[in-house]
């Protein structure tokens, strides 16, 4: 059960979540990644232009199931109009249309998807109104099941 070598469809998770590591330090140096078990953890900053602010991140990626993103500094209230769950994690792309694929790299997926959701937000705060490319969620936006 401890077993830091757990294993999904005979693929060692552990092995696969340090390739995700490497990935991201590669292409993120400042970005502080630790893989514990079945579970990445990654925590970094991001400014995704010149005049935006920086905003601290984390990310939790337990092998198999969906990638979480929320930030950490910034002080933004949850609010579900700025695709936001309830729990203030960020909806970075619609999981019930596409939903994650451990073929996916978290370096060229979520990261990404995170600093166009910071540019949407940071727009979103001068107009009053998401601008982003959104699918219909209803009333409730409905909080991906682990």
């Amino acid at each position: 059960m401890g077993n830091k070598f757990w294993q999904i469809n005979n693929r060692p998770a552990y092995m696969i979540l340090l390739r995700e590591k490497a990935y991201l330090k590669r292409y993120f140096p400042n970005f502080r990644v630790e893989v514990n078990g079945n579970i990445l953890k990654c925590e970094g900053s991001m400014k995704p232009t010149a005049f935006s602010q920086s905003y601290r991140f984390e990310l939790i990626y337990q092998y198999g199931k969906n990638p979480k993103t929320r930030i950490l500094s910034s002080h933004i209230l949850i609010d579900l109009k700025i695709h936001m769950f309830e729990n203030g994690y960020l909806c970075l792309y619609y999981w019930k249309e596409n939903p994650w694929n451990i073929k996916y790299h978290l370096f060229e997926t979520i990261i990404p998807w995170l600093a166009e959701w910071i540019l949407y937000y940071e727009v979103y705060e001068l107009t009053g109104k998401w601008q982003g490319i959104s699918a219909e969620h209803g009333a409730r936006k409905e909080i991906p099941k682990e």
